[in-house]
């Protein structure tokens, strides 16, 4: 059967537009419509039916009946018949919105009504008991007109009902009205058949509706099909867009790096080695490898809040200290690109993370001064309400209102902007959604193009917490142990570059190191040195399938006592860090700044209560 290419709205498609109550009866409203649709397509048979018997059946009857009453019969059967016409021509050529389906079906049932009376008046103005011919001429155009309209009007079963009843109940009354077997037989069988017509178009129209919502299903499955199309076209795309800016932004420190060595190899070559050339050089290594930190950090942040590894702690902070950290970490940023960073004061308190608080506001403000070349960067707050706005002001390019819905999808970058130097992947704007959704937060974004940008984080406003003031300086007190003398450290790495550079780091800070590139190394260091291991530092990667922790597992066992650990991963796919912290020990993820590492060293060996064999 032919249907009108209607589309099941967005709240019926499912999806976030609305509730579920919402999306079946926005569902079934279309179905609805749809049907309603088909009932007008049908008219068409139904008009030349209504003429065609009607002229038929008064030619018939010309000479047997009164031919005023029969003219006048036949002249309403016109009229009614070209009205119809008119509404169905109508409806055809515009069609109503689906929430007013149901007032058109109303409509089309009130003229089926209508038409059915004229019918079920043959039988009152027509029907003579002593004229066989016109006892048969009634019933059989009944039958044919009642029987006939079944697939037309079934789409709206009211609008059959209100046709075939009127239509055959004065045929069925004059029969037995009449009396006699042979009028009593016809009218149960006028009953029968009613009865019969009407299950049909019962069965009639649950065929359609069930056709009509396979139909609707097909178009959402095709839909569903497209958007996922389009979802894998975006991801290829913006996959392009980060290698792309990846081969860009990390070749660049990674180049630095080879020149400064190459610089430092001709210093050493020196007889007496400048040491100002020196220094220069060691602080330009360690800028470049800041610069591919962050790179790589971006992505690791991206992992971890995909893998669900991060500890969210939503507890009242204070937006001062907030506010500080952010003005002296971006200071210098700000200042070497000649823009100004003002920060507002404020003492209000607002519930959220304060790690994950720090980093958000830290990136829209990175973000702010990476796309303003004049003017400058404004950090702030305004209270809404029950809630508090953190706003980042800038006078930057800002972004098109077609792009806004984009940029905070991971590696997204603003369109038609000329790249600069340190642009970063894209992934700053992904890491404050994703932040402030684990916070219970949102993020909305204003943005003129050529005016600038401002970004909020809305959060819930709360009061000052008193006893929770001196915590952060509590909490920085314990992350700095005092540094054990030296440990007897078990180092695992396949990579051989890497395990030679961490024990020349080790064994520089005073520590012993046994140093093993597989499992099978480790466990034989461990059975001929159980007494000198003190910690064990893995990479989380090794060899033969193995992991670090299973490593720290198989040690474990063969000294028969556990050992504290550190577990140092390169991964940044979210399975691999779950993986990872699923095992209960300290984490790293590379790269590690020597200074980090010797900290959670410390860090550990405090924790666990090591005592250094040089202390024994």
């Amino acid at each position: 059967m032919k249907t009108a290419a209607r589309t099941i709205p967005p709240d019926a498609a499912g999806g976030n537009a609305g509730s579920a109550m919402g999306a079946d009866s926005g569902a079934a409203a279309a179905v609805q419509a749809e049907m309603v649709a088909v009932l007008f397509r049908q008219f068409k048979p139904i008009v030349f039916g209504n003429l065609a018997v009607a002229m038929i059946f008064s030619w018939l009857l010309w000479d047997r009946a009164d031919r005023d009453v029969l003219v006048g019969w036949l002249l309403a059967v016109f009229v009614l018949t070209f009205v119809r016409v008119l509404v169905m021509v109508r409806y055809l050529r515009r069609p109503p919105p689906t929430a007013q389906a149901l007032r058109w079906a109303w409509l089309a049932t009130a003229f089926s009504g209508l038409s059915g009376l004229l019918w079920g008046a043959i039988s009152l103005l027509f029907l003579i008991p002593d004229q066989l011919v016109t006892i048969v001429l009634v019933g059989f155009v009944l039958a044919g007109m009642t029987g006939g309209s079944v697939a037309s009007l079934s789409a709206f079963p009211p609008a059959y009902y209100a046709y075939a009843v009127p239509a055959v109940v004065p045929f069925i009354a004059r029969t037995f009205m009449i009396g006699g077997e042979l009028f009593q037989v016809l009218g149960l069988l006028a009953i029968c058949l009613l009865g019969v017509n009407l299950y049909y178009s019962h069965v009639i129209w649950k065929t359609v509706r069930s056709a009509v919502m396979l139909r609707f299903e097909n178009l959402q499955l095709i839909g569903q099909l497209q958007q996922e199309k389009e979802r894998a076209e975006l991801a290829n795309r913006a996959k392009s867009q980060f290698l792309a800016a990846a081969s860009h932004d990390l070749r660049q420190p990674v180049h630095a790096l080879g020149l400064f060595a190459g610089s430092l190899g001709l210093v050493s070559q020196q007889a007496q080695p400048n040491r100002e050339a020196l220094a220069m050089l060691a602080g330009r290594i360690e800028a470049s490898l800041r610069s591919l930190g962050t790179l790589l950090s971006g992505l690791l942040d991206i992992s971890r809040l995909e893998s669900g590894t991060v500890e969210v702690r939503v507890r009242p902070v204070a937006l001062a200290e907030v506010f500080e950290d952010v003005e002296r970490g971006f200071a210098v940023m700000a200042r070497d690109r000649g823009l100004r960073l003002r920060v507002a004061s404020t003492r209000l308190w607002a519930q959220a993370d304060p790690v994950l608080l720090k980093r958000s506001l830290g990136n829209l403000v990175e973000n702010a001064l990476r796309y303003t070349a004049r003017g400058g960067v404004l950090v702030g707050c305004r209270r809404c309400g029950a809630s508090i706005a953190l706003q980042v002001w800038d006078t930057g390019i800002g972004i098109d209102e077609r792009q806004i819905p984009h940029v905070f999808r991971e590696f997204y970058q603003v369109e038609d902007v000329v790249r600069v130097q340190e642009q970063g992947l894209g992934l700053g704007l992904s890491i404050v959604r994703r932040a402030a959704d684990l916070m219970g937060a949102r993020v909305e974004v204003r943005s003129r193009p050529g005016r600038g940008s401002v970004f909020s984080i809305v959060l819930a406003r709360t009061q000052a917490a008193p006893a929770l003031a001196s915590a952060p300086a509590q909490a920085q007190a314990q992350a700095a142990p005092d540094m054990p003398v030296s440990l007897g450290i078990l180092l695992i790495d396949d990579q051989q570059a890497v395990l030679d550079a961490t024990a020349d780091l080790l064994r520089g800070r005073g520590h012993r190191v046994l140093a093993a590139r597989t499992v099978a190394e480790s466990l034989a260091l461990a059975a001929r040195e159980d007494a000198r291991i003190e910690l064990i530092l893995a990479d989380f990667r090794l060899d033969s399938q193995l992991t670090g922790a299973d490593a720290i597992r198989e040690i474990n066992a063969r000294l028969q006592r556990p050992v504290p650990a550190i577990i140092i991963t390169g991964d940044s796919s979210p399975e691999r860090i779950q993986e990872a912290v699923s095992s209960g020990h300290l984490i790293l993820h590379k790269p590690i700044a020597a200074e980090v590492l010797m900290a959670a060293i410390a860090e550990t060996s405090a924790k666990t209560g090591t005592v250094p064999a040089s202390a024994r």
